[in-house]
């Protein structure tokens, strides 16, 4: 077997979101917590241009970048929020979902023994491809105590001369901490420092509350370093359509090419003739609006909700659609937590641990789900810490 491999766990949320499946299947009604999927539907019109395109014929091999078309699409969506240019012709590369954009950065970017830096916690993908790649992944710390604050200082103790690459994470999955301008012109002192590269995932842009978005990009010092990482799936309830993108310095996006092509060689034609109705449609846009603003409103009522409920703890999130729970007062590690969450209670979280050992004391829960299941399921989760409260000896 591939000694990298051995190396790596299987995905702890994808292994939890099994698990639900499989206990459905048993008739059992689970509170799904777990999986950072939109509970809204794909909008019609993305669908009928998927339908639209395969019934034209467009159901064979295109262009290893992405559709010309989305690569248009994709840079004036770019340039029209935030006034970056990206010349869509050699700086965008459509992908496989935002994760296979991951992928073939890190594999573009990292030789073997390379050390890729990475916060902890973090989306484990990361940690992932780097061993796949032959790089060391090496964590830094979030600040616990501040609610899960970017550290600078965790960062710069953690950098060598064999420091290659950053990987940043705005709004950050799992913590939905954001970074800002200032956060960001401290981390270019030190990728400047050091001559890093930058993969600055972004895929959760669309959803912050209160708190502009700032592309990593944005900074002229890191435009040059930088390869931004973007998806469908969240902003557009796409999750399935497997449609993300990359976009970067020319030179880069050119060796991601080569990933992609021996990888995936295109992403399906009809799935990017929807990416670009998606992108394009003002209904959809009108959509997508709607969609933030539910969620806005669903991540107030869970505020209010763990206010009403005195054993659980959470920092709001600045963006993305996620709470981190501190379990630390029941006395178990997040993955037991977890497990027994969802055997006794029917309420799937996400073990912190999963993410890094900086979270163990957390469980990850989302509000991408109807908010009446959110409430019930976090009110049980205060239920089972109660429990473990009053009998210590049941939390071993």
């Amino acid at each position: 077997m591939n000694n990298r491999l051995e190396q790596l766990t299987e995905s702890v949320t994808l292994r939890i979101a099994d698990r639900v499946r499989a206990l459905g299947l048993e008739g059992k009604c689970v509170i799904r917590l777990q999986t950072g999927d939109p509970d809204f539907p794909t909008h019609p019109l993305i669908i009928e241009s998927a339908y639209r395109a395969m019934r034209t014929g467009e159901t064979h091999y295109c262009n290893t970048r992405g559709l010309p078309e989305l690569r248009d699409a994709i840079a004036a969506q770019i340039e029209l929020r935030y006034g970056l240019n990206f010349d869509p012709g050699n700086e965008v590369l459509v992908t496989h979902g935002g994760i296979h954009a991951v992928m073939a950065a890190v594999f573009a970017l990292v030789d073997a023994g390379d050390e890729v830096l990475i916060e902890d916690p973090c989306w484990m993908p990361y940690v992932g491809c780097t061993v796949m790649a032959g790089g060391t992944p090496v964590r830094f710390a979030a600040d616990v105590n501040d609610g899960f604050r970017f550290s600078i200082t965790n960062l710069q103790q953690k950098l060598t001369q064999r420091s290659r690459l950053l990987i940043l994470n705005s709004p950050c999955n799992p913590t939905g901490r954001m970074l800002d301008r200032k956060t960001l012109q401290e981390i270019a002192a030190l990728v400047l420092a050091y001559d890093l590269w930058i993969i600055s995932d972004e895929v959760y842009e669309a959803l912050s509350y209160g708190h502009p978005h700032v592309p990593t990009a944005a900074l002229e010092t890191l435009r040059s370093r930088t390869i931004t990482i973007g998806s469908l799936s969240k902003t557009y309830a796409m999750t399935g359509w497997r449609v993300g993108y990359a976009v970067g310095p020319a030179k880069a996006i050119s060796e991601m090419l080569k990933v992609s092509q021996y990888s995936i060689t295109n992403v399906a034609p009809y799935v990017q003739r929807a990416a670009v109705t998606a992108i394009t449609s003002p209904d959809v846009a009108q959509y997508v609006k709607d969609m933030q603003a539910i969620y806005a409103i669903r991540r107030s009522q869970v505020i209010e909700t763990m206010k009403s409920l005195s054993n659980l703890k959470a920092q709001a999130p600045d963006g993305a659609f996620y709470f981190m729970i501190d379990i630390s007062q029941s006395g178990m590690n997040s993955e037991a937590f977890a497990s027994r969450l969802l055997e006794e209670y029917a309420v799937a979280v996400v073990p912190g641990q999963g993410f890094g050992p900086a979270a163990d004391s957390f469980v990850r829960v989302t509000f991408a789900a109807p908010i009446q299941e959110v409430i019930e399921g976090l009110s049980l989760v205060g239920a089972f810490i109660t429990k473990l409260l009053n009998s210590p000896s049941d939390a071993v």
